[in-house]
């Protein structure tokens, strides 16, 4: 499989300490070539809409690996830019003690697109969803009330079996 569409194996080199400085900065150039979307973040998967906190931070690391604080700040302020105040966000309510898997910026999976949680509370969150994710999705046959499926990111878990168990 051509792994060149996935944004994570372009940085995890960079991440890893195994490149000189022109390695890290062709790397860079490709990645912010390929997976930059104005004003959001960095793309998963190149033929993908989804743009998440996670592989957005990822690259970040990546560009202050390289000492691009520059570019770094930029994408930091995309990612801090996603807001109720932005027109893009959708709200989802729900009726379970799942809330305590949702934080502000962390990942939700709605229907088998991974999104951006914005302002999280026991009931509802919002999420960032971009033109692109719409066309390209189940997103745009959803209508107000349509039940979903959400996948709560995995980690959180990991983390409160940790706790129970010990």
């Amino acid at each position: 499989k051509d792994r060149k569409r996935i944004s994570m194996d372009s940085y995890y080199p960079i991440l890893s300490g195994c490149l000189d400085q022109n390695e890290i900065k062709s790397y860079l150039d490709k990645i912010f070539k390929d997976f930059y979307v104005k004003d959001i973040g960095i793309q998963c998967v190149i033929e993908e809409p989804w743009v998440t906190v996670a592989e957005t931070s990822e690259f970040i690391i990546s560009l202050m690996i390289y000492g691009d604080q520059e570019k770094s700040v930029e994408l930091l302020t995309d990612v801090l830019n996603i807001t109720e105040d932005n027109k893009d966000l959708w709200t989802f309510e729900f009726n379970s003690n799942n809330s305590k898997y949702l934080v502000d910026k962390g990942s939700v999976t709605i229907n088998g697109v991974s999104l951006t949680v914005v302002n999280p509370n026991k009931n509802s969150f919002k999420v960032a969803v971009i033109d692109e994710t719409y066309k390209r999705t189940n997103f745009q046959f959803l209508e107000a009330d349509s039940q979903v499926n959400i996948e709560y990111d995995i980690i959180s878990k990991y983390v409160e079996r940790l706790i129970i168990d010990n």
